[in-house]
């Protein structure tokens, strides 16, 4: 088997998938809400930015908000295990709805707010992969609202394909896929937007430059998260812990010189460079030595 080196589990090709194509992502949000696509005609993707933002040393979350048929859908890759995930899940979802009402307005006007995030891990006990939580009566099971939906898709529990495969666990192989054999399946399916997402995914593996830079990315993830828990375990203050952090900013820094050198090998311009790599052109001229 090939493997891929560039997967939809990292945040930034999980983005520049549905970001790119607004097919793809119109028949993945009709998928796992159950919604006519027709009601995604009007479908605005609100934070269509893909490069992640870097806060002292770590990568902010790349989710992805949507705005279709009033309302408003946050989308989110998670691969690692976080025992606090459901919690900050209902939490940016609140964010989202509080902030959908406007000063002056009724709440009769909340927008109905929906969370999907794809784990890369089991949280629940439930043998089926994709989870939805509304609020509901205890006894009764009356639903007290449909402003609220918290989906949750898990990947390890996707079922092995069978020739009845449906469009969502489609969807689900198409994010765990880790090699060019599975992609080859789902193309198999000839699903237009399945296929067209495969091109995408096939495109993103022969970039050079969004190689490293994921390369970059998970390494930083890997560093921040072994040094912290190092340090713990060592019984270090938080001090020292920060201090060993530091270090690694500092390692990042080489890294962006790294990056601004296979860029500029590879037919970048300066500017192009200097607004991917988030750093003056007067520097990027002088790592360059131009």
């Amino acid at each position: 088997m090939t493997m891929l080196e560039v997967k939809l589990t990292n945040d930034e090709a999980f983005k520049r998938l549905f970001v790119e194509d607004t097919d793809v992502l119109t028949l993945f949000l009709s998928t796992v809400l159950d919604i006519p696509r027709d009601e995604f005609s009007d479908l605005v993707i609100d934070n269509p930015e893909v490069l992640p933002k870097v806060n002292d040393d770590k990568l902010c979350r790349l989710d992805i908000h949507v705005s279709a048929a009033g309302r408003l859908i946050d989308i989110e890759m998670q691969l690692g295990d976080k025992s606090y995930f459901r919690e900050r899940s209902l939490y940016y979802w609140s964010d989202m709805f509080v902030k959908s009402l406007h000063s002056g307005q009724k709440y009769s006007e909340l927008k109905q707010t929906i969370a999907i995030n794809v784990l890369g891990y089991n949280t629940f006990d439930s043998g089926e992969f994709h989870s939805v939580f509304r609020l509901h009566e205890n006894k009764t099971g009356e639903l007290l609202t449909d402003r609220l939906a918290i989906h949750f898709i898990e990947l390890k529990k996707v079922p092995e394909p069978t020739e009845t495969i449906n469009l969502l666990e489609a969807f689900a192989r198409l994010l765990s896929a880790t090699t060019y054999e599975e992609l080859d399946e789902i193309e198999a399916l000839e699903v237009t937007e399945l296929s067209k997402a495969v091109s995408h995914l096939r495109v993103m593996n022969a970039d050079d430059i969004l190689k490293e830079r994921i390369r970059l990315q998970e390494k930083a993830a890997h560093d921040y998260a072994s040094d912290l828990g190092e340090a713990r375990n060592e019984g270090k203050t938080e001090g020292l812990v920060e201090g060993r952090i530091e270090g690694r900013i500092e390692g990042k820094a080489e890294s962006k010189i790294e990056m601004v050198k296979l860029m500029y090998r590879n037919g970048a311009t300066i500017d192009q460079i200097s607004k991917l790599v988030e750093l003056p052109l007067s520097e990027v001229v002088g790592i360059l030595d131009l």
